[in-house]
């Protein structure tokens, strides 16, 4: 029984490519905001695999957004991408 409560207890993080879906098909700012943070937030850790699995390109369209918040998280997560040491 222990180990279904800690499978409940715990959120189970979104894979990249379930960020890149997100983030391309959100048409809500909010939800694109979101989905970018957690994909910022997971390029900290796997930066290899999410460029990849393409997220380079999408993150190249969102730097243009003309929303600022969007568009300096995007070059930000795309600092992560590339700053692969």
């Amino acid at each position: 029984m222990a180990f279904f409560t800690s499978l409940l207890a715990t959120p189970r993080k979104a894979s990249g490519k379930t960020l890149l879906e997100r983030l391309g098909g959100a048409t809500q700012l909010d939800d694109r905001r979101d989905a970018l943070a957690s994909f910022k937030e997971l390029s900290a850790e796997e930066p290899l695999r999410l460029i990849v699995e393409g997220g380079i390109g999408l993150l190249v369209r969102l730097a243009g957004d003309e929303d600022a918040q969007l568009a300096r998280d995007a070059l930000e997560t795309l600092s992560n991408l590339c700053d692969v040491g």
